[in-house]
């Protein structure tokens, strides 16, 4: 029984169904318009869009605990090495990635970002999960980490966009020339994956890396994933409760959000572990894994892809200067659709060109590790 279930090929397409998500959310089309499922909450609440970049640190969590197997997860000089070199690796592509397409000044270079914190809670985590290694103690630090968060927030304030504990932290730390969003006039500003907020999210990671614990160490792999699927409803239950005292926040990371968040994530993963891995219904699933097996590539293909769209621009007889990514919009898909449909066509369009790329190396089997 053991040896059958020893790669959940099921984790592979929950990652690839998140990174499917998080392209179509971040690629509307120059019109910005977009059906409401996929635009983030604006402050407080959690909409579909929401889930997708914590249901992949839910994987990231997972797939650390089965790729740690290799080394008995033990945490010695070479497994610390690795886990560093790969941190600094994605740290360094997020970079990459805000600067594209290198046409302003570094001094203004934005420092944090969706794979900058992936690194961050990817390393921080995967440190904690091996040095804690247990349930209990890696329960109880997770509980630490939320409780805390909740009383830091509940004491400085968590209702305005503009003036939050995590935004004066990032503007201190940062900058105002290296953050996502900064008001002059006010003298306020706040990144949606600054350093505060990464603390929470660290719990994500945790979770998944437990969820996985729990299956991989289990005799009887369809049992615990039933049992996996209770406690997932157990972990909602809890956050709908916290919910109204701290509510759901993805630019803060509530710590409701999180267990909601993780909540949803060992769900769908439950349901996909009985579909895919102990049912074997498989032949829906070779989409999601392409974009699975090469995630992060996937998701920096997009961005530079997404970046070439905006910034290929002419002058028209009439001497307007115009963009690839307008010209499609007015002239392709505003035509064919109305606005809101247009930007899921365009997202889809940009999703279909990235699997045209990526699926070759999947078909041969290479994959690329960031």
């Amino acid at each position: 029984m053991q040896e059958q279930y020893k790669r959940f090929f099921s984790l592979d397409v929950l990652r690839g169904l998140t990174v499917v998500g998080m392209i179509l959310v971040n690629n509307p089309g120059c019109s910005g318009e977009c059906f409401s499922w996929l635009r983030h909450a604006a402050w407080h609440g959690c909409v579909v869009a929401d889930l997708v970049y914590p249901f992949f640190l839910f994987v990231v969590g997972a797939s650390c605990w089965f790729s740690m197997r290799k080394t008995g997860h033990q945490l010695n000089a070479g497994v610390v090495w690795r886990i560093l070199k790969r941190g600094i690796c994605i740290f360094g592509l997020g970079l990459v990635y805000n600067w594209l397409p290198f046409d302003f000044s570094i001094s203004h270079l934005r420092i944090m970002g969706v794979l900058q914190r992936i690194a961050l809670v990817y390393v921080v985590g995967s440190f904690l999960a091996l040095g804690l290694k247990s349930y209990l103690r890696i329960s109880l630090a997770s509980l630490v980490i939320l409780c805390g968060y909740w009383l830091l927030l509940s004491t400085t304030g968590f209702n305005d966009p503009w003036n939050n504990l995590p935004g004066q932290v990032d503007v201190a730390l940062f900058g105002q020339d290296h953050i996502h969003v900064y008001n002059a006039r006010t003298g306020t500003g706040f990144d949606p994956e600054g350093i505060p907020a990464t603390l929470p999210a660290l719990v994500n990671m945790l979770l998944g890396y437990m969820a996985a614990m729990w299956l991989g160490q289990a005799e009887n792999k369809p049992k615990a994933a039933l049992r996996l699927m209770g406690m997932a409803a157990g972990v909602l239950v809890i956050a709908w409760l916290w919910n109204f005292v701290f509510p759901y926040n993805k630019r803060l990371w509530t710590s409701s959000f999180v267990l909601y968040t993780c909540g949803w994530a060992a769900l769908l993963w439950s349901v996909l572990l009985y579909v895919i891995d102990f049912w074997k219904i498989k032949g829906w699933t070779v989409f999601f894994a392409v974009f699975g097996t090469n995630a992060l590539f996937t998701y920096f293909l997009s961005g530079v892809l997404a970046v070439v769209l905006w910034r290929w621009q002419w002058m028209t007889v009439g001497g307007e200067r115009i963009t690839l990514c307008g010209w499609l919009t007015e002239h392709v898909f505003s035509i064919f659709a109305m606005p809101s449909l247009s930007g899921l066509l365009w997202g889809m369009c940009m999703l279909l060109f990235c699997w045209a790329v990526t699926y070759p190396l999947y078909r041969k089997k290479i994959f690329i590790k960031l």
